[in-house]
């Protein structure tokens, strides 16, 4: 009983000895590290988005000034005055 009386013991005078200085100090650069992979994931998945909305919309303005006309990326095979276009506006 005594032993586990002075183990105890030990133990309370170590949690006494805490630097909690240094534990603040240490949750603060987690923090600001945290933060700053989250700012640098964010900006990044904001130029990926940017990229993918202008490349979705430059597309079919390139397919037009190719000398086609706009609708050629739909029908790539087809000429413009072929059948499957006259079926799709006239009937």
């Amino acid at each position: 009983m005594r032993e586990y009386e002075g183990l105890a013991g030990k133990i309370r005078e170590n949690q006494g000895r805490a630097d909690y200085d240094r534990m603040f100090e240490r949750i603060q650069e987690r923090i600001s590290r945290r933060r700053t992979e989250m700012r640098l994931a964010l900006a990044g998945s904001l130029v990926v988005l940017f990229l993918a909305f202008a490349g979705y919309y430059y597309y079919p303005i390139r397919q037009a000034e190719s000398g086609g006309v706009l609708m050629s990326y739909v029908f790539e095979h087809e000429s413009v005055d072929g059948p499957l276009l006259d079926y799709v506006f006239n009937e």
